[in-house]
C-alpha cells in the first residue's frame, strides 16, 4: 500500500557563541529546496514548521538523504555549517519520527577561528496513507479512467483521492469526494513523466456567495460580479448547498475567453441550476463577466464545506 512520507522542519535551536542573528536554514530533500531566515540569538529556539517535501513510495523502506545547512549571514563573510543525513525510513506502519541534527557553525574572521555556535535542527518525518489531491489542470479537469464503468470520466482540480498503487504507467486510487465518491479509478503518468496527483493539501475553508435577484448581482469577498438569471424560473430567497464540479459542461465551450467556462458548480442537491459564466441564462445564476470567471472559480474549486459534496452556500437575496 503507499504511504505519503511528509518532511518538516519543526524546530532550530541556537547556543554555543554568539556569531551573529541573521541565520538562514537550506534544505534540500531529494531535490526539493526549502528556506527560512529569521532574526535568531543564542539560547533561543524557533518552531519555523518548514515543508522540506513530501513524497509518496510503495517500498518498505524509503531512503530520505537531506541536506541541511546553517547560514548566518554577514555584510562580507558569511558563516556555514552543514550536515547531511542519510535516513532509512520504514513504511509498513503510520507514524511520526523527530530526528534531531546538530550543526557546528564556526565565525571566522581575517582567517582565524573566533565563535563557535551549535544550532539543533529537528526534522519531522510523517508516514500516512498516501491521501492526494489532483494537482491545478489548466481548463479545471484532468481525464482518467473509472474502473466501476470501465470508461474514461473528468476530475476536477483539487478533488481529494486516496492512493492504493502504483502499477505500470499508472496510478489507481479511490475518490474521497464529490459526485463519484467511493468509485475507483486510475490515471496515467503525463507525457513528462510525472503524477497529476499531488501531496500537498490545496483545499480551503467553505464558501459563502450571496446573489440578488434584483440588482443582478453575485457578491463574494468584497466583490462584486455582473450575472443575471431567467426571468420565468426565477430564485426563492434562502439559502443552497453549492456542490464540487460533477463534469464538464459543454455550454462553456462558446467562451474561450474563459479556461475555466465548463466547470460550473451546482446549485443544491438535485435540479439543474447552476453558477458559472455565460451570455445568458436559463434558470442558472450566471456570471456575464467571462473575463472574470476564471478568479473566482479557481477558487472556488479549492473551497470545502466538509459534507464531502459542498464548497460552500449561496444566500439569494432581493
Amino acid at each position: 500500500m503507499p504511504k505519503l512520507i511528509q518532511v518538516k522542519i519543526v524546530k532550530i535551536k541556537y547556543s554555543g557563541d554568539l556569531i551573529g542573528d541573521d541565520v538562514k536554514i537550506e534544505v534540500d530533500c531529494l531535490g526539493n529546496l526549502s528556506n527560512f531566515k529569521k532574526k535568531l540569538k543564542p539560547s533561543s529556539e524557533i518552531n519555523p514548521n518548514l515543508s522540506a517535501g513530501s513524497f509518496v513510495s510503495d517500498n518498505k523502506i524509503f531512503n530520505l538523504p537531506i541536506s541541511i545547512k546553517i547560514i548566518e549571514e554577514d555584510l562580507i563573510f558569511n558563516d556555514v555549517g552543514s550536515r547531511l543525513l542519510n535516513l532509512k525510513i520504514d513504511l509498513k506502519a503510520n507514524a511520526v519520527k523527530v530526528e534531531i541534527c546538530k550543526i557546528e557553525v564556526t565565525e571566522l574572521r581575517n582567517f582565524i577561528t573566533k565563535n563557535k555556535a551549535i544550532f539543533e535542527v529537528s526534522v519531522e518525518i510523517s508516514v500516512e496513507d498516501a491521501v492526494l489531491y489532483v494537482d491545478n489542470i489548466e481548463g479545471g479537469w484532468v481525464n482518467a479512467v473509472s474502473d466501476n464503468i470501465k470508461k474514461e470520466i473528468a476530475l476536477p482540480s483539487y478533488l481529494k483521492v486516496y492512493l492504493e498503487r502504483n502499477y505500470n504507467g499508472r496510478q489507481y486510487f479511490k475518490i474521497l469526494e464529490g459526485i463519484r465518491r467511493g468509485e475507483r479509478a486510475s490515471l496515467k503518468y503525463g507525457d513528462d513523466k510525472q503524477s497529476f496527483l499531488v501531496a500537498t493539501n490545496p483545499q480551503t475553508e467553505s464558501a459563502k456567495l450571496t446573489y440578488s435577484v434584483s440588482k443582478k448581482e453575485l457578491y463574494f469577498q468584497n466583490k462584486i460580479y455582473k450575472a443575471t438569471d431567467y426571468k420565468n424560473n426565477q430564485w426563492e430567497k434562502g439559502s443552497y448547498d453549492i456542490e464540487m464540479p460533477d463534469a464538464p459542461h459543454r455550454g462553456g465551450g462558446h467562451y474561450p475567453e474563459s479556461k475555466m467556462a465548463k466547470t460550473w458548480f451546482r446549485v443544491g442537491h438535485n435540479g439543474d441550476h447552476y453558477i458559472h459564466t455565460g451570455a445568458r441564462s436559463a434558470g442558472c445564476v450566471t456570471l456575464t463577466e467571462i473575463d472574470r470567471w476564471d478568479e473566482l472559480c479557481n477558487i472556488l474549486l479549492r473551497a470545502r464545506k466538509g459534507d464531502y459534496v459542498s464548497i460552500g452556500v449561496l444566500v439569494v437575496i432581493n
